[in-house]
């Protein structure tokens, strides 16, 4: 897998405690979603969630995440050939933050 574009951050206040990345291989895009060891093992509660997105395009690509799923992969898209990007989203139960990478053609 080869990363492409940004990585984008989640967090508030300065604080930073995931991020997102879209990565491309198997002739296909992917994005990826890291919550990070401080706060998956301080036992914080958080859902991921995350989008691949053809901005362009008619159509999104949604994969959801699990309840204090650290590490979280979407599924592939046939996406190479069109402007997209990972939006992601990440719940704290209280709060729910959004982070992006950069558009990628």
């Amino acid at each position: 897998m080869t990363p492409i574009g940004t990585t984008g951050y989640l967090g508030s206040g300065g604080q930073k405690w995931a991020s997102v990345k879209q990565f491309k291989g198997c002739g296909k895009n992917w994005a990826y979603i890291y919550t990070w060891n401080g706060v998956h093992n301080a036992g914080a509660p958080y859902t991921p969630l995350f989008f691949i997105i053809a901005k362009w395009g008619s159509e999104s690509y949604a994969h959801g995440g699990g309840y204090r799923q650290q590490e979280l992969w979407s599924h592939g898209t046939d996406t190479l050939d069109t402007c997209t990007n990972a939006y992601a989203e990440w719940s704290s139960g209280a709060a729910t933050y959004r982070a992006e990478t950069s558009i990628r053609c």
